[in-house]
């Protein structure tokens, strides 16, 4: 009887003693749970404007137009300039005008030639060569109109392109080969500047002996180096950069 009585003694305490530990067990895991659970726990805070800040870009722009001399309303580029002879000289008044939001500086100008409806220009290159080509003189009566085709309404015309006309003008194969800068040109927001282009063929003497140009023996039908009959068609191009950049502190 004994011997049962402590086997049974002996079973209860094994199972007291697997009960503890369980019980240990749970309790591990529920300080575990706690301890992760402070972890996470922590404060935030946020600040923010309760009006929205507004930002917009400006534009920039240079919108081409035709001037006026007098009363008189320039064809600007738009038409075909017919029969030029050496020494001829061909005036257009045209006007840039500077969009409202920003200002602009450093303008160049530059010229693309091509022949006729845009084609190869082959013989008709000579009307942009640098020795017989076409030269341009380029002037501005600054925001006065043009009072006459020399004069300004206000004040006297100043250079732009060139420095004169004749040999004081400028090769358009030098314009063709890469912009040219432009002085004495207003580049403030919602600027007018009134421009004259005189274009000019150089001085140069060719003879047609009964209906044919007499060349030389090197080259026999000189039709290489006349600059007759010829045509070319020129897109002139201003180009402008934004101000310097600057800091608004407020």
């Amino acid at each position: 009887m004994l011997g049962k009585i402590n086997l049974v003694k002996a079973s209860w305490s094994l199972t007291g003693l697997a009960g503890k530990v369980a019980v240990f067990g749970v309790a591990s895991l529920i300080g575990v749970a706690n301890i992760v659970g402070s972890a996470s726990a922590d404060l935030n805070a946020t600040a923010f404007n309760t009006t929205a800040q507004g930002i917009n870009s400006g534009t920039m722009s240079l919108t081409l137009g035709n001037g006026v001399f007098g009363a008189t309303t320039s064809t600007g580029f738009g038409t075909y300039v017919t029969k030029v002879r050496p020494t001829d000289t061909i005036n257009r008044f045209v006007t840039y005008t500077t969009g409202a939001d920003m200002g602009w500086e450093t303008p160049t100008l530059a010229v693309a030639a091509t022949g006729p409806s845009g084609a190869a220009l082959g013989l008709n290159g000579i009307l942009v060569d640098g020795t017989n080509g076409l030269k341009v003189w380029v002037q501005t009566c600054g925001a006065s109109t043009w009072a006459s085709a020399t004069t300004c309404t206000t004040g006297t015309p100043a250079n732009v392109i060139g420095t004169g006309a004749g040999a004081n003008s400028v090769y358009l194969s030098t314009l063709i080969a890469g912009a040219q800068s432009m002085s004495n040109l207003i580049g403030t927001a919602s600027s007018v500047n009134h421009l004259k282009y005189s274009i000019s063929l150089p001085d140069k003497t060719e003879t047609t002996a009964n209906g044919n140009l007499q060349g030389t023996s090197a080259a026999p039908s000189a039709s290489a180096l006349s600059i007759q009959g010829k045509s070319v068609e020129l897109v002139w191009t201003v180009s402008v950069d934004q101000t310097a950049a600057t800091d608004t502190n407020a």
